[in-house]
């Protein structure tokens, strides 16, 4: 009896002892969806941050293609002598708005030793025109039709900015006599707009 007793502790002692250390397949499976939902999450935020970057790069590089041109317009302007407004193909005063389009309207400079007209900033080219075949000094115009700014001199043209919806200049009389223009660039990509407004001081004497 006492052998039988011994026995049954024995075989009571092995089916009572802890399993072997592991992971079930439902905890496996459990864990992996968690991770997933992470890499998604984590997947989610990397790509909504590229987004804002590549936004901001593109804005940036249109403010600056922008912004370059306004500084060529303006250095354009200061350059040569005896600058003035016209509203239509460089004629003084040319103090009202044009009829017929292309009117050459823009801004023109008067070579004080020969009385030569240049054309310096046109925004309603004709490309047939004495204004813009006399590019001597250089042009700078608005070519409405591919929503760019160009820059002409000696027959060679180049690339200032495009994406340029508007283009205007205004001319604001001053006290003085001589002309104030207001410049207004309006300019976009596929998601971004631009808009510049600057002034510059025109200068005829007499």
């Amino acid at each position: 009896m006492r052998r039988i007793r011994k026995l049954d502790l024995r075989k009571r002692s092995k089916s009572e002892a802890p399993k072997a250390g592991g992971f079930t397949l439902l905890e496996i499976a459990i864990t992996m969806m968690l991770f997933g939902f992470l890499m998604i999450y984590v997947s989610q935020l990397m790509n909504s941050q590229l987004r804002l970057y590549n936004t901001a790069a593109q804005k940036n590089g249109l403010e600056q293609k922008v912004r370059a041109a306004a500084a060529k317009i303006v250095d354009q302007v200061r350059y040569f002598p005896k600058t003035y407004y016209s509203y239509d193909n460089g004629q003084k005063p040319g103090s009202n708005p044009p009829i017929t389009s292309p009117s050459n309207a823009g801004v023109y400079s008067l070579d004080p030793t020969n009385s030569v007209r240049s054309c310096l900033i046109n925004i309603d080219p004709n490309p047939n025109s004495t204004s813009m075949t006399n590019d001597l000094k250089g042009i700078i115009y608005w070519e409405a039709a591919t929503h760019s700014l160009w820059y002409k001199k000696d027959g060679q043209k180049s690339l200032l900015v495009d994406g340029v919806r508007t283009f205007k200049i205004d001319r604001v009389p001053a006290a003085s006599g001589d002309d104030l223009i207001k410049i207004d660039i309006i300019a976009s990509d596929s998601k971004n707009d631009y808009r510049l407004v600057t002034w510059v001081g025109l200068y005829y004497g007499q």
